[in-house]
């Protein structure tokens, strides 16, 4: 072969909700990507809960609705890290560990903010990062919201 190939890394992924979490998340992915020269992507989930009898009562403007508030609490995080909102990114209805690890296999890494769980919720409920890491086969990295991993980051 004469010809050079060139090899496109694929991104980072990277869920960002609009939350403290997310953000130290969407930090860390960011400063991985700037070292890296791997692109991100993010990606935002939202659900609609339901009640019994109810969900005849749902109309088309609250599925958009929802959609709408889930992203502009992201987009604020995404401005607020990246000072931009040009990038790739995703928003989804459904579970957020179904739509990752459904996303998860055009990623390089998923890179998550963690909540602590404590007491009997914490007990009876897996982490949102133990369902991901379950159904990925990419490295899942996990950013606490106070993390000594942000600080050598430099974030």
């Amino acid at each position: 072969m004469t010809g050079k190939r060139e090899i496109q890394a694929k991104p980072v992924l990277v869920a960002v909700d609009g939350s403290p979490e997310s953000e130290n998340a969407l930090r860390w992915a960011k400063d991985r990507s700037s070292q890296t020269g791997v692109d991100l992507r993010i990606i935002t989930c939202y659900q609609h809960f339901y009640t019994t009898g109810v969900e005849g009562a749902v109309s088309w403007d609250h599925f958009e609705s929802t959609k709408k508030v889930s992203e502009a609490r992201a987009v604020e995080v995404i401005e607020r890290v990246l000072g931009t909102t040009d990038v790739d990114h995703v928003v989804a209805l459904g579970p957020v560990d179904k739509v990752v690890a459904d996303h998860s296999k055009e990623a390089s890494m998923v890179v998550l903010g963690t909540r602590s769980s404590y007491g009997l919720r914490g007990r009876l409920r897996a982490s949102t990062t133990d369902r991901i890491t379950g159904k990925v086969t990419c490295p899942v990295v996990s950013i606490p919201l106070d993390s000594d991993a942000l600080m050598w980051a430099g974030l």
